[in-house]
């Protein structure tokens, strides 16, 4: 209803559920984080589109999944099958295990031109407290290693600018707020 505390609301939900279908058409930040914060709690989740995409709509770290349409009757009985088979058959396309927290790490993604002065702030501040940092440009940050790495942080820098590739910074801050005792220790 108006006025209900919908983000708190949604994350609840998700953290009960045995799987997510999340609306990817437009690639909205709030869905984005959500689909990460599943990810995070290692629920199943399936990403959809109303209609298919051209392959270059979808965000390559996105393109390993299977996409739902629910454009129309065939996209959404396919969409219902597979939410069916992931609730039947608990080994059908078993979630990758969450990272593990590490609480010593510092991750900062996204190397842009202006927030070196920053960078170098947050580098000083992890060598002072005996933190390990690791920086990322946008070239590495498609790998699925390198998500799990800043998922798991204890300190998660992300850097937005307005391009497409804010979408995983979404993602990823998503996956990390669902898993917070990386800053324990």
């Amino acid at each position: 209803p108006p006025g209900a505390r919908w983000p708190k609301t949604i994350r609840d939900r998700i953290s009960k559920a045995h799987i997510v279908v999340g609306d990817v058409q437009g690639m909205r930040p709030d869905v984005l984080f959500e689909l990460g914060f599943a990810y995070g709690l290692r629920k199943a989740f399936i990403p959809t589109f109303q209609v298919v995409p051209e392959m270059k709509e979808i965000p390559t770290w996105l393109q390993g999944r299977q996409i739902g349409y629910y454009g129309d009757i065939e996209g959404i009985n396919k969409i219902v099958g597979s939410i069916a088979t992931h609730l039947s058959d608990p080994e059908f396309m078993r979630p990758v295990a969450p990272p593990y927290p590490l609480p010593s790490l510092v991750v900062w993604l996204r190397l842009l031109e202006w927030n070196r002065i920053q960078l170098e702030q947050v580098r000083t501040l992890a060598s002072r407290e005996g933190a390990n940092m690791e920086v990322y440009l946008d070239k590495d940050l498609t790998s699925e290693r390198i998500m799990k790495r800043a998922a798991s942080a204890a300190l998660l820098v992300v850097n937005l600018d307005g391009t497409p590739l804010d979408n995983l910074m979404h993602y990823i801050a998503g996956a990390a707020v669902s898993r917070p005792d990386a800053g324990k220790g």
